[in-house]
């Protein structure tokens, strides 16, 4: 599943997705993002919260 599809299944709110080779990708609000880096790694999300 793309991640199109599944922010489009679920309603996501939050995060978007954009098509195309320059400047295209999967976007999420700065808290999001931090839960995710807390959840993948501990000391990614001491690089996030010194970098912000």
């Amino acid at each position: 599943m793309t991640p199109k599809r599944w922010i489009e299944g679920v309603n996501s709110i939050g995060i978007i997705s954009k098509a195309g080779r320059y400047g295209g990708g999967t976007f999420a609000h700065k808290d999001i993002a931090f839960e995710f880096a807390s959840w993948f790694s501990f000391l990614l999300e001491l690089d996030c919260f010194i970098v912000v």
